[in-house]
C-alpha cells in the first residue's frame, strides 16, 4: 500500500468545515458586513469561513488592482 505524503490517506478523509446557511453569509456579504462578523454570527472560526467563501468562489480580494495582475 502506498502512503501519500500529504492530506488524508483516504478521499475526503480531511477535516470538514462546519455546516452553516451559505446562502444567508454570502447574502449578509454582500449587503457589506465583514467576513468576521459573519463569522461570529454563525459562531464559526474566521479562517473557516474563508474557506467556505474561497470553496464557493465568493472571496474577493480588497485592495489589489485590476491592472496589476
Amino acid at each position: 500500500m502506498t502512503v501519500k505524503k500529504h492530506g488524508g490517506a483516504r478521499t475526503n478523509s480531511g477535516r470538514k468545515l462546519p455546516a452553516i446557511d451559505e446562502h444567508r453569509a454570502f447574502s449578509l456579504y454582500a449587503q457589506g458586513v465583514p467576513k468576521k462578523v459573519i463569522a461570529d454570527r454563525f459562531g464559526i472560526a474566521y479562517k473557516s469561513m474563508l474557506t467556505i467563501f474561497r470553496k464557493a468562489g465568493k472571496l474577493i480580494r480588497k485592495g489589489k488592482n485590476e491592472n496589476d495582475r
